[in-house]
């Protein structure tokens, strides 16, 4: 996977709150959820990219389930990550937001 340049300058306070999560379980039945915050790109209708939308989210999640010991949940066994990621708006920051 070719390393990219997300941009220049800080994101704005729209884009700073904002982060994708990808959801895995474990073969025990416990859930793992990895964040990254700071998404900029155009946000889906229903607050979820699937890896069939996206060519970059087929990367990440096959990446993401590549790491063998990097990603583990409680019960220390490594997640399967599902073929999606969810947009979300991360409640602190959007708090933080608004006491400025």
């Amino acid at each position: 996977m070719a390393s990219r340049t997300a941009g220049a300058g800080a994101g704005g306070p729209e884009q700073n709150v904002r982060s994708i999560s990808f959801v895995g379980r474990t073969g025990g039945g416990h859930k793992a959820r990895v964040f990254l915050y700071g998404y900029g790109a155009a946000t889906a209708d229903n607050m979820r990219v699937t890896t069939v939308e996206r060519a970059e989210v087929a990367a990440a999640i096959a990446r993401i389930n590549g790491y063998l010991h990097l990603f583990v949940a409680i019960d220390a066994i490594k997640p399967t990550y599902n073929g999606y990621v969810n947009i979300n708006y991360n409640k602190h920051w959007t708090k933080v937001i608004r006491q400025t």
